[in-house]
């Protein structure tokens, strides 16, 4: 599924009380300023990397979650296989490589807008490989049902 907004979804908000076994593993991209605000929206989950090229950033968000890994290549999160989605945080003209690319590895994504920086971009997320079996990239019910 992806989500795409200014405010996370609902369902984040409110599960702050759920046992580490039911909650979301969330890589984070991003942890400064929006990426900030994303971290608290999502904080009842389990956050289980952390993500950002600015190494002063990505050590004030490592204190809040001292049982994240930490990275500056957000492309190793993406490969992980233990991570359920990605929130995406970063410069707009990252948003869109980083979400096709953890789409395609069939990871759920929350991106901050803008989703994509070009209309290629938005092109390369609607394609097949980027829909999950049960969502299109854009998060509706997939018609295909694949």
């Amino acid at each position: 599924m992806l989500c795409v907004g200014a405010t996370l979804p609902g369902r984040f908000a409110f599960q702050a009380d759920k046992s580490v076994n039911n909650k979301l593993r969330l890589g984070i991209v991003g942890t400064a300023n929006r990426g900030g605000a994303n971290l608290n929206g999502v904080q009842g989950e389990y956050i289980a990397a952390l993500c950002d090229f600015d190494s002063k950033y990505l050590a004030n968000a490592a204190k809040r979650f001292p049982k994240a890994t930490l990275d500056v290549d957000w492309r190793k999160l993406i490969d992980r296989v233990d991570l359920d989605a990605i929130v995406i945080s970063t410069p707009d003209h990252l948003h869109g490589p980083v979400a096709a690319a953890a789409l395609r590895a069939g990871k759920d994504v929350y991106c901050e807008k803008p989703l994509t920086h070009t209309v290629r971009e938005a092109r390369l997320l609607q394609e097949p490989e980027c829909e999950t079996p049960t969502r299109d990239p854009n998060g509706h019910p997939n018609p295909r049902g694949r």
